[in-house]
C-alpha cells in the first residue's frame, strides 16, 4: 500500500503541473489574466504539520518517483522517515485522498510505532478531522481512551475457548479493569488480586525486569514501562480518573527516576502525585551498592576497598554529560542541549573538566548555537555550578546512588572482572538471593512503597 500511494503522488504532482502550464498557455494566447497557482497537497501538508509539528511536506520527487519531507532541516524521502511517522503521513493522505471524513475509517493498534503524545495528537486529529463520518479504534492504549473519552471507548471481551468476541459494553458501564487486562494481558478475574505500577522506561529497554529482581512478587506485581517521568504521573492519573469513574478499586501505583531532583522536589511530587520517587538516580544505580561491589571483589580474590575508586573511575567517564544533564533539568527554562551538545558532553571526562572549568564549560556552550548574551552567562555559570557539585560528589560515598546509573552500570563491568552489565547484574542480584548482602535502604523504602497500594 505504501508503494502504490507513493506513486500517487508524483503522478498528481505531473498532472497538475502539466495543467498549469496549459493555464498559463492559454492566459497569453487570449491575453487573459495568469493562473494562480494553487499547491494541490497543501490540505495535506499542513494536516501532517498539525500532527507530526516536526515533518513538513516538501513535495513529490518526480524524478525518483518518491516523496520527500524536511525534518528539522534536513530532507528525507518518505522510506527515511520513522514507522510512526510514515504511518501517520500515510494515513493522513489517504483520508485526503480519498476524502474518507465522510465515511468509515478503522484502524487496528495505531498505538504501536507511536509514543503516547504522538498517539494522542493522532487520535485527538483523527477524532477532530471526520466531519460526518466516524473513527473506530481497535486499541490497548490508555492514552487513546483518554482521547476517546469513556462514552465513546466499548470494551470487547472474548471467550476463553473460541476467542471469539461474546460480549461488548461501553467503558463508561465496566470497569476499568477490563482495560486494564487488554493492556497488561493478565485474565480479568485475576486483576483485583494485582498491583500495577507504572516505571519509566520504553518497551525495548530492561526496565521491567530489573524491577522485578528487586521487588519480587511477580504473581502480584505488574510493571509497566510508560516512558518519561511526565507519562507515569499522567498514566498514574487517568487509571485512577477512570477507577473513581467507574467506582472500582485499582491497586495502581507509579515511580520515577529522582534523576536531579532536591530531596523538597522528590517530597513534593511524592505528596501531588502519589508516585515514589527513588532514592538514587535511576534504578541501574541500585546494582552499584557499594557493598554489593565490595562483595563481588573479595570473593575476586581483590580488596573490597577498591570500590570507590572504580565507581570514580567509571563515573568520570561520564562527567560532560553529567553536568549537562543536571544543568538542563535543575534549568528547564533553558535552552534544550542539542544533539553537539550531547555528543560533546559525553564524551568530556572529568580530567578534563577538572583542567580548566571556564574552557570546559565555553566549549559545551558554543555547541549550543546563538544564545542571548544573558542567557549565555547565566547558562554558564549553571554548567559551572554543576561542575562544582559534580566535584563534591564524586568524593562522597554517596556517588554510586547519584551518578548516571546507566551509563556506569554498562561501563563498569570490565572493571570487576565481568563480560557485561547482564552478568554483573546477575551476580549482584544472587547476592541479594543469598542474603550475602542486604538490599540497600533506596531498595526498601521502593518496597514499603508497593505494599502500601
Amino acid at each position: 500500500m505504501y508503494e502504490e500511494w507513493i506513486k500517487y503522488f508524483p503522478g498528481r504532482e505531473v498532472s497538475h503541473d502539466t495543467e498549469y502550464v496549459q493555464q498559463i498557455r492559454r492566459a497569453r494566447e487570449t491575453g487573459g489574466p495568469q493562473p494562480q497557482f494553487e499547491d494541490p497537497f497543501s490540505s495535506y501538508r499542513d494536516a501532517v504539520l498539525q500532527v507530526l509539528p516536526h515533518v513538513r511536506f516538501v513535495g513529490a520527487d518526480t524524478t525518483n518517483r518518491t516523496i520527500l519531507f524536511d525534518t528539522a532541516g534536513s530532507q528525507l524521502s518518505f522510506p527515511k522517515l520513522s514507522g510512526g511517522e510514515r504511518e501517520i503521513a500515510f494515513l493522513i493522505g489517504q483520508i485526503g485522498r480519498f476524502q474518507l471524513r465522510r465515511g468509515l475509517l478503522l484502524l487496528d493498534e495505531p498505538e504501536l510505532h507511536l509514543n503516547p503524545d504522538l498517539l494522542r495528537t493522532w487520535v485527538a486529529w483523527l477524532r477532530d478531522s471526520v466531519q460526518e463520518g466516524q473513527v473506530w479504534l481497535a486499541t490497548h492504549s490508555l492514552e487513546a481512551v483518554e482521547v476517546a473519552g469513556p462514552s465513546s471507548t466499548f470494551v470487547m471481551e472474548r471467550a476463553g475457548d473460541s476467542r471469539t468476541v461474546q460480549r461488548v459494553s461501553p467503558l463508561g458501564s465496566r470497569p476499568v479493569i477490563s482495560a486494564l487486562s487488554a493492556a497488561v494481558g493478565a485474565p480479568a478475574f485475576s486483576i483485583s488480586r494485582l498491583r500495577f505500577v507504572y516505571v519509566e522506561g520504553e518497551r525495548q529497554t530492561r526496565e521491567r525486569e530489573r524491577f522485578y529482581q528487586i521487588c519480587g512478587e511477580p504473581t502480584v506485581n505488574r510493571f509497566l514501562e510508560a516512558g518519561g517521568c511526565t507519562e507515569v504521573i499522567r498514566k498514574l492519573a487517568t487509571v485512577r480518573a477512570l477507577a473513581q469513574e467507574t467506582e472500582e478499586q485499582v491497586r495502581v501505583g507509579g515511580v520515577i527516576d529522582r534523576d536531579f531532583r532536591t530531596p523538597p522536589q522528590m517530597a513534593e511530587l511524592q505528596t501531588q502525585a502519589s508516585v515514589h520517587v527513588l532514592g538514587c538516580h535511576e534504578i541501574e544505580n541500585l546494582y552499584l551498592y557499594p557493598d554489593a561491589i565490595g562483595e563481588l571483589l573479595r570473593r575476586a580474590g581483590r580488596s573490597p576497598d577498591e570500590t570507590q575508586g572504580i565507581l570514580q573511575t567509571v563515573s568520570d567517564r561520564f562527567a560532560g554529560l553529567w553536568i549537562v544533564q543536571r544543568t538542563a533539568m535543575r534549568h528547564p527554562d533553558f535552552p534544550e542541549p542539542t544533539p553537539l551538545v550531547r555528543e560533546l558532553a559525553g564524551g568530556l571526562k572529568w580530567d578534563t573538566v577538572a583542567d580548566d572549568k571556564e574552557r570546559a564549560v565555553r566549549d559545551i556552550v558554543s555547541r549550543y548555537g546563538p544564545l542571548e548574551a544573558g542567557v549565555e552567562s547565566k547558562l554558564i555559570n549553571s554548567l559551572l555550578r554543576s561542575a562544582d557539585v559534580y566535584e563534591k560528589l564524586r568524593e562522597s560515598p554517596d556517588l554510586w546512588k547519584t551518578c548516571l546509573g546507566k551509563q556506569v552500570l554498562n561501563s563498569i563491568p570490565r572493571a570487576l572482572g565481568l563480560n557485561s552489565a547482564d552478568s554483573l547484574e546477575r551476580h549482584v542480584f544472587q547476592l541479594w538471593t543469598d542474603k550475602a548482602v542486604a538490599l540497600p535502604a533506596e531498595a526498601l523504602e521502593l518496597l514499603a512503597y508497593l505494599h502500601r497500594i
